[in-house]
């Protein structure tokens, strides 16, 4: 099915959790969980940009976001939001 998120530009894997995050058009990012490939969140990162590329820095969560515009964010999964 398709993703509340949109349409999906890039996607990585992150060790943590396991996860995929897939970048979307509308400039948000989705968090599935493997092997199940559930839904667990999205969020906004970007505004009035796209999600160009996402890449995994290390073993404990944190990831890279390259958007459309030429910025760079480096992001940190948040553990507390699995406790929920």
């Amino acid at each position: 099915p398709a993703l509340p998120a949109g349409p999906v530009l890039c996607i990585a894997g992150l060790e943590s959790g396991p996860r995929v995050l897939c970048g979307h058009a509308k400039g948000q990012i989705s968090s599935i969980t493997l092997p199940s490939f559930v839904l667990k969140k999205h969020w906004q990162a970007l505004e009035r940009c796209k999600v160009q590329t996402l890449c995994s820095a290390g073993h404990d969560g944190i990831y890279v976001l390259g958007a459309e515009n030429g910025t760079i964010q480096l992001w940190q999964r948040d553990g507390s939001v699995d406790q929920g």
